[in-house]
Protein backbone atom coordinates (compact mmCIF):
# COMPACT_ATOMS: atom_id res chain seq x y z
CA UNK A 1 0.00 0.00 0.00
CA UNK A 2 1.26 3.41 -0.78
CA UNK A 3 2.09 5.62 2.24
CA UNK A 4 -0.48 8.36 3.25
CA UNK A 5 2.30 10.86 4.26
CA UNK A 6 1.51 13.95 2.70
CA UNK A 7 4.13 15.90 0.48
CA UNK A 8 4.63 19.83 -0.29
CA UNK A 9 2.10 19.46 -3.87
CA UNK A 10 3.84 22.62 -5.24
CA UNK A 11 7.43 21.08 -4.72
CA UNK A 12 6.46 18.08 -5.70
CA UNK A 13 5.15 19.67 -9.02
CA UNK A 14 8.18 22.15 -9.49
CA UNK A 15 10.74 18.81 -8.99
CA UNK A 16 8.62 16.82 -11.59
CA UNK A 17 8.78 19.59 -14.23
CA UNK A 18 12.34 20.49 -13.25
CA UNK A 19 13.24 16.76 -13.72
CA UNK A 20 11.42 16.64 -16.77
CA UNK A 21 13.79 19.27 -18.04
CA UNK A 22 16.30 17.48 -17.49
CA UNK A 23 17.57 18.74 -14.21
CA UNK A 24 19.40 15.43 -12.64
CA UNK A 25 19.39 16.93 -9.26
CA UNK A 26 15.48 17.55 -9.06
CA UNK A 27 15.57 14.09 -9.82
CA UNK A 28 17.73 13.48 -6.77
CA UNK A 29 15.50 15.53 -4.47
CA UNK A 30 12.80 13.50 -6.26
CA UNK A 31 13.92 10.02 -4.51
CA UNK A 32 15.06 11.93 -1.19
CA UNK A 33 11.18 13.39 -1.10
CA UNK A 34 9.43 9.77 -1.67
CA UNK A 35 12.10 7.84 0.02
CA UNK A 36 9.35 6.04 2.52
CA UNK A 37 7.20 5.92 -0.47
CA UNK A 38 9.30 4.35 -2.51
CA UNK A 39 10.40 1.79 0.39
CA UNK A 40 7.13 1.26 1.44
CA UNK A 41 6.15 0.25 -2.72
CA UNK A 42 9.37 -1.76 -2.89
CA UNK A 43 8.75 -3.81 0.47
CA UNK A 44 4.82 -4.75 -0.81
CA UNK A 45 6.39 -5.67 -4.26
CA UNK A 46 9.02 -8.07 -2.76
CA UNK A 47 6.86 -9.64 0.24
CA UNK A 48 4.89 -10.84 -2.99
CA UNK A 49 7.98 -12.50 -3.96
CA UNK A 50 8.81 -16.34 -3.61
CA UNK A 51 11.25 -16.82 -0.11
CA UNK A 52 14.63 -16.82 -1.16
CA UNK A 53 14.76 -13.64 -3.52
CA UNK A 54 18.05 -11.88 -4.20
CA UNK A 55 16.92 -8.40 -4.61
CA UNK A 56 15.97 -6.44 -1.10
CA UNK A 57 13.99 -3.16 -0.90
CA UNK A 58 17.07 -0.86 -0.88
CA UNK A 59 18.33 -2.89 -3.70
CA UNK A 60 15.02 -2.73 -5.81
CA UNK A 61 14.71 0.81 -4.92
CA UNK A 62 18.66 1.25 -6.16
CA UNK A 63 17.74 -0.38 -9.60
CA UNK A 64 14.79 2.07 -10.33
CA UNK A 65 17.02 5.11 -9.54
CA UNK A 66 19.40 3.72 -11.82
CA UNK A 67 16.99 2.77 -14.53
CA UNK A 68 15.21 6.19 -14.02
CA UNK A 69 18.75 8.17 -14.40
CA UNK A 70 19.92 6.32 -17.05
CA UNK A 71 16.10 7.07 -19.31
CA UNK A 72 13.69 9.26 -19.81
CA UNK A 73 11.87 11.24 -17.24
CA UNK A 74 7.92 9.50 -16.40
CA UNK A 75 5.34 12.04 -17.42
CA UNK A 76 4.08 12.39 -13.91
CA UNK A 77 2.83 15.45 -12.75
CA UNK A 78 1.77 14.63 -9.09
CA UNK A 79 2.58 12.94 -6.25
CA UNK A 80 0.06 9.90 -7.52
CA UNK A 81 1.17 9.73 -11.00
CA UNK A 82 4.85 9.41 -9.72
CA UNK A 83 3.80 6.47 -7.34
CA UNK A 84 2.19 4.90 -10.14
CA UNK A 85 5.34 4.88 -12.45
CA UNK A 86 7.31 3.71 -9.45
CA UNK A 87 5.43 0.78 -8.90
CA UNK A 88 5.20 -0.46 -12.70
CA UNK A 89 8.89 0.15 -12.79
CA UNK A 90 9.49 -1.91 -10.11
CA UNK A 91 7.72 -4.69 -11.51
CA UNK A 92 9.38 -4.18 -15.09
CA UNK A 93 12.65 -4.36 -12.98
CA UNK A 94 11.27 -7.53 -11.35
CA UNK A 95 10.21 -9.16 -14.88
CA UNK A 96 13.74 -8.30 -15.55
CA UNK A 97 15.20 -9.97 -13.01
CA UNK A 98 13.33 -12.68 -13.49
CA UNK A 99 14.17 -13.27 -17.21
CA UNK A 100 18.30 -12.59 -16.10
CA UNK A 101 17.75 -15.46 -13.72
CA UNK A 102 15.70 -17.78 -15.40
CA UNK A 103 13.52 -17.98 -11.92
CA UNK A 104 9.86 -18.03 -11.00
CA UNK A 105 8.57 -14.55 -12.09
CA UNK A 106 7.21 -11.84 -9.28
CA UNK A 107 4.13 -13.12 -7.46
CA UNK A 108 2.82 -9.79 -7.17
CA UNK A 109 0.01 -10.33 -9.79
CA UNK A 110 -3.58 -10.77 -9.82
CA UNK A 111 -5.04 -13.73 -9.04
CA UNK A 112 -7.60 -15.36 -11.87
CA UNK A 113 -9.92 -12.98 -10.52
CA UNK A 114 -7.97 -10.13 -10.82
CA UNK A 115 -7.61 -9.51 -6.94
CA UNK A 116 -4.86 -8.69 -5.63
CA UNK A 117 -3.40 -12.12 -4.63
CA UNK A 118 -2.69 -12.04 -0.13
CA UNK A 119 -1.36 -15.78 -0.93
CA UNK A 120 1.94 -16.65 -2.88
CA UNK A 121 0.68 -19.13 -5.64
CA UNK A 122 3.03 -20.55 -8.09
CA UNK A 123 2.86 -18.46 -11.24
CA UNK A 124 4.55 -19.72 -14.44
CA UNK A 125 6.91 -17.42 -16.04
CA UNK A 126 4.33 -17.43 -19.33
CA UNK A 127 1.17 -16.58 -17.21
CA UNK A 128 2.68 -13.52 -15.76
CA UNK A 129 3.83 -12.23 -18.76
CA UNK A 130 0.53 -12.54 -20.11
CA UNK A 131 -1.22 -10.51 -17.28
CA UNK A 132 1.57 -8.56 -17.15
CA UNK A 133 0.77 -7.58 -21.15
CA UNK A 134 -2.97 -7.25 -20.45
CA UNK A 135 -1.59 -4.61 -18.11
CA UNK A 136 0.02 -2.99 -20.51
CA UNK A 137 -2.88 -2.81 -22.98
CA UNK A 138 -5.76 -2.00 -20.01
CA UNK A 139 -3.06 1.63 -19.81
CA UNK A 140 -2.79 1.62 -23.70
CA UNK A 141 -6.37 0.97 -23.99
CA UNK A 142 -8.48 2.52 -21.20
CA UNK A 143 -5.43 4.89 -19.62
CA UNK A 144 -8.66 6.74 -17.55
CA UNK A 145 -9.59 3.38 -16.16
CA UNK A 146 -6.04 1.76 -15.69
CA UNK A 147 -4.71 3.75 -12.91
CA UNK A 148 -7.51 2.24 -10.32
CA UNK A 149 -5.69 -1.00 -11.91
CA UNK A 150 -2.74 -0.47 -11.00
CA UNK A 151 -3.15 1.55 -7.36
CA UNK A 152 -5.33 -2.30 -6.81
CA UNK A 153 -3.23 -4.77 -8.34
CA UNK A 154 0.42 -3.08 -8.11
CA UNK A 155 -0.14 -0.57 -4.98
CA UNK A 156 -2.52 -3.34 -3.08
CA UNK A 157 -5.24 -0.50 -2.83
CA UNK A 158 -8.74 -1.30 -1.10
CA UNK A 159 -11.45 0.42 -3.68
CA UNK A 160 -12.30 2.58 -0.34
CA UNK A 161 -8.65 3.98 -0.56
CA UNK A 162 -8.85 4.65 -3.99
CA UNK A 163 -11.98 6.69 -3.47
CA UNK A 164 -10.62 8.39 -0.70
CA UNK A 165 -7.32 8.71 -1.93
CA UNK A 166 -8.89 10.35 -5.61
CA UNK A 167 -11.65 11.82 -3.81
CA UNK A 168 -14.49 10.01 -5.58
CA UNK A 169 -17.28 8.12 -4.74
CA UNK A 170 -16.45 4.39 -3.78
CA UNK A 171 -19.07 2.92 -6.45
CA UNK A 172 -17.77 5.13 -9.35
CA UNK A 173 -14.12 3.12 -8.26
CA UNK A 174 -16.08 -0.16 -8.13
CA UNK A 175 -17.32 0.81 -11.19
CA UNK A 176 -13.81 1.35 -13.56
CA UNK A 177 -12.68 -1.30 -11.58
CA UNK A 178 -15.32 -4.17 -12.97
CA UNK A 179 -14.12 -2.59 -16.47
CA UNK A 180 -10.87 -2.83 -15.77
CA UNK A 181 -11.14 -7.01 -14.74
CA UNK A 182 -13.37 -7.23 -17.62
CA UNK A 183 -10.88 -5.64 -19.83
CA UNK A 184 -8.02 -8.18 -18.30
CA UNK A 185 -9.87 -10.87 -18.40
CA UNK A 186 -10.74 -10.65 -22.38
CA UNK A 187 -7.51 -9.34 -23.59
CA UNK A 188 -6.04 -12.62 -21.80
CA UNK A 189 -8.59 -15.39 -22.94
CA UNK A 190 -8.23 -13.89 -26.34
Amino acid sequence: MIDQQPHDVELVATLLKRWQQGDRAAFEELFLTFNQALRNIAHFKLKQERGGHLLQTTALINELFLKWVKGTPVPAACTATFKRFAARGMSQILIDHARRRDRQPPLCTPNDDFEPSTATPKVSINDYLAKNQAMARLVEARPDDAYIAVCRLELDMTIQEIAEHYQVPKSTVDRHWQICKTFLTKTLTR
